[in-house]
């Protein structure tokens, strides 16, 4: 991680995330195929999520200044696209950036103390495998499902590991199969970062943090055909972006703007159409 350079290059990589790359390559049948790879419904409701409850990022195991440069690039993406902010300094962190070379020790002791923060799973072995690291940046998602009167239930198999602030119990729907009102929500999320195996500037690393924090990717496997700072960290997707993109960004607006109570088909094709729309204006 080339930290020595880091905040010398903060006027040209923290920049607004509509910023454009001339290669972006957008054709329709490439934000199709965008969408359709990279947007991960959750396990419970088939959905794709995203924050009701305003964002609070908290980095550790970083020089502060650092730190700060990361919570304060994913609260400027956040704001961008839409996405509900939380303003004090001091909040109750819901996404938690962890910096440390013992990754798997890190999520090892998740895994035994507070297991719903890696997701929904329906057995120990599913628990297990989820809890592996194997990449040098790595996300889990913590995710609720809310009915059409907006009450909130943590995605668990165990009711009892649900937050006391999150309800549990029956749901209400429209009933429709078109648009049920049920909708998915972060609740929390954990992204890890190993500093040594980061060979790159810091405002990238903060972007992918960025787009990780705001967005649940399907696969981490994945070399997505549009330029996406999704892919910095995967092996062998060509020459990695030094900033989000803008197919990043109308991604992340199409995203905050979808009908939540919609169908996993329909949220999609809304992603898609609101990526069309804001890239053919570029």
């Amino acid at each position: 991680m080339r930290n020595s350079r880091a905040l010398a290059t903060t006027t040209l990589l923290a920049f607004s995330t509509l910023c454009a790359f001339a290669q972006d390559a957008a054709t329709p049948e490439a934000i199709n195929t965008f969408v359709q790879t990279y947007a991960a419904p959750t396990a419970k409701l088939e959905k794709i999520p995203r924050w009701e409850y305003p964002v609070c990022p908290t980095t550790v195991g970083l020089a502060p200044n650092y730190a700060k440069f990361i919570n304060d690039r994913v609260k400027k993406v956040a704001a961008d696209i839409g996405a509900p902010v939380d303003p004090d300094p001091n909040c109750n962190s819901n996404i938690d950036i962890v910096f440390t070379t013992t990754p798997q020790a890190l999520m090892d002791g998740i895994r035994q103390k507070n297991p719903v923060y890696l997701g929904y799973y329906d057995s120990s072995s599913q628990a297990d495998a989820l809890a592996k690291v194997v990449h040098p940046i790595q996300s889990w998602y913590t995710t609720e499902t809310r009915d059409v009167r907006g009450k909130p239930m943590i995605d668990s198999r165990n009711t009892r590991t649900t937050s006391t602030a999150v309800g549990s119990g029956s749901v209400s729907s429209t009933g429709s199969h078109l648009t049920d009102g049920l909708r998915s929500a972060f609740y929390h999320a954990v992204i890890v970062a190993d500093p040594g195996k980061l060979d790159f500037e810091m405002g990238a690393i903060a972007d992918q943090i960025a787009m990780l924090a705001l967005s649940q990717p399907a696969s981490r496997n994945t070399c997505y055909g549009l330029p996406s700072i999704a892919n910095l960290t995967t092996p062998n997707c060509g020459k990695p972006q030094p900033a989000l993109t803008k197919s990043d960004a109308a991604y992340l607006t199409g995203l905050y703007k979808i009908n939540l109570g919609g169908a996993l088909r329909g949220q999609r094709d809304a992603i898609a159409f609101q990526m069309r729309s804001a890239l053919a204006s570029n």
